[in-house]
């Protein structure tokens, strides 16, 4: 085996210095102005979603990768002869973990999906603790299973500078 690779969502929210510094491999999700679609991180920095927000009169919507993205990046890994363990976007949140799921029974091979239970840097900071452990040449399996264990003791608290934006989704009542 040539080791372990990291595979994460977009919706991690890792800086593109980190991803590359620990060979972390990204999978983005769709983000939807209208009509126009963009890969998240890849056709639409943060800068230009932020922007966006702000000036499009219409709320972005997501969408999730499908299975084959996933095996996009998961091919090459495991033909490489890579382990990988795949940390997702909480599946009470999203359908990516499925889409990966499914990707991974697709593929066969030593793919570890696993539920951050998260979202935004929830999801990063356990990618890139994943990413750690495999560089200290640790079993894909035994990853994953601690991954399970420290998302138990993962707490994320987040503020928002206006309520204007989770109540135009909907998220929250005009009360």
């Amino acid at each position: 085996m040539a080791g372990v690779r990291v595979v994460t969502d977009s919706g991690a929210d890792l800086p593109p210095d980190i991803q590359q510094a620990h060979r972390i491999q990204v999978v983005p999700l769709t983000i939807s102005f209208g009509d126009k679609e963009f890969r998240d991180g890849v056709d639409l920095t943060p800068g230009q979603f932020y922007r966006k927000l702000r000036e499009e009169p219409v709320m972005p919507r997501t969408t999730q990768p499908s299975p084959a993205d996933f095996e996009k990046t998961y091919r090459p890994l495991l033909e490489a002869g890579y382990e990988i363990v795949s940390v997702h976007l909480s599946s009470q949140l999203s359908g990516t973990l499925q889409s990966a799921s499914l990707a991974a029974q697709n593929l066969g091979g030593s793919i570890y999906v696993v539920d951050s239970r998260s979202a935004s840097l929830g999801i990063g900071v356990l990618a890139l603790e994943a990413a750690r452990w495999a560089e200290q040449g640790r079993p894909a399996r035994e990853i994953a299973q601690d991954l399970q264990a420290a998302r138990e003791r993962l707490t994320i608290f987040f503020s928002v500078d206006t309520l204007e934006y989770l109540q135009r989704n909907g998220r929250i009542g005009k009360a």
